[in-house]
């Protein structure tokens, strides 16, 4: 079954927590994004980002999608900057949900791939030019934010 998995970060820029990085396979063949109208994290409210995380999850069960996050704290940031972190949770998160060599990979903004992955593209804005993207960016998003609650 064809898929495309969509990579995207969040907690880039906050001076508090961890970076959470997602990756976010989408069977091709699947109408869960086709029929719903997906932004950006940034762009949904904090209401609207958990409606569509429990349609994530229902679409999991069902084996239309599938997902990983890797979150790398604030410890390792200080120490390794962000750009290295940032690297090491897209590997960590591609490697939590199996990713192959082959497929194709859509990163969000200025984020790569390990250059094993030879279909990778990045895009600018791919969280609102994308709907894989803007689905990964919704459950980083919602799992930092909650691990963010945990936290205090």
């Amino acid at each position: 079954m064809k898929t495309v998995i969509g990579v995207d970060e969040v907690g880039r820029g906050p001076l508090a927590g961890p970076v959470v990085v997602s990756a976010f396979r989408l069977r091709t063949k699947s109408t869960f994004a086709k029929k719903t109208k997906i932004l950006d994290s940034k762009k949904l409210s904090e209401k609207e980002r958990e409606e569509y995380y429990s349609k994530i999850l229902e679409e999991r069960s069902k084996g239309n999608v599938d997902f990983a996050t890797a979150s790398v704290g604030a410890k390792v940031i200080d120490r390794e900057n962000i750009s290295r972190s940032l690297r090491y949770g897209i590997k960590k998160a591609l490697k939590k949900i199996n990713a192959l060599e082959e497929e194709k990979i859509l990163l969000d903004g200025s984020l790569y791939a390990p250059k094993k992955f030879i279909d990778q593209e990045t895009i600018i804005k791919g969280d609102e030019k994308e709907k894989v993207i803007a689905l990964s960016s919704i459950v980083a998003k919602v799992e930092r934010d909650r691990k963010m609650i945990r936290l205090v």
